[in-house]
């Protein structure tokens, strides 16, 4: 008798190699997340797993590791360990680039809106100048860019508002 072969990814068994290709890691890696997984059967003398399981193997979602660590159910110790550690990742995310400072960000942006209200100023006149607008368009274009440099303003302020706030 013919066995069912499936095409769906879902419902398909899937060998380490297999996972191993899909997933661009190496064979030894899979293997070794996969222990301990459930595996839907043997498929040629090799274990065979259902997609949803295995990627919860590969990835660390199981149902009950989704939620994250809470630091204020540790015990002491376990606490420290954890804001230390928390610390370091951190501190190693800003060495790498991957985490500014505060200050650093609020500079960046500051370049970066002090640029685009450069921009929004002189875009009117650059018009007319350029695209040869009559001076009821510009006037209009004027009204719109002064209605955008308010609204910036007035999110900066309610930023800075809910800042002080959750402080």
């Amino acid at each position: 008798m013919a066995k069912d072969v499936s095409t769906d990814p879902a419902t398909m068994l899937w060998s380490i190699s297999k996972l191993a290709i899909a997933f661009g890691m190496d064979r030894r890696t899979v293997s070794k997340r996969l222990d301990g997984a459930p595996a839907a059967g043997v498929e040629r003398g090799a274990k065979v797993f259902k997609l949803a399981v295995a990627a919860r193997a590969l990835f660390g979602k199981s149902e009950a590791a989704g939620d994250q660590v809470d630091p204020d159910k540790l015990e002491p110790q376990d606490r420290l360990a954890y804001y230390k550690s928390e610390r370091e990742r951190l501190q190693y995310e800003t060495e790498i680039s991957q985490l500014m400072p505060d200050p650093l960000h609020r500079a960046e942006l500051a370049k970066f809106a002090k640029v685009m209200v450069l921009e929004l100023e002189t875009l009117p006149d650059k018009l007319e100048r350029d695209c040869g607008l009559p001076p009821s368009a510009v006037s209009k274009v004027q009204t719109m860019v002064d209605d955008v440099r308010n609204a910036m303003a007035e999110a900066i302020i309610h930023a800075d508002e809910l800042e002080e706030e959750n402080a």
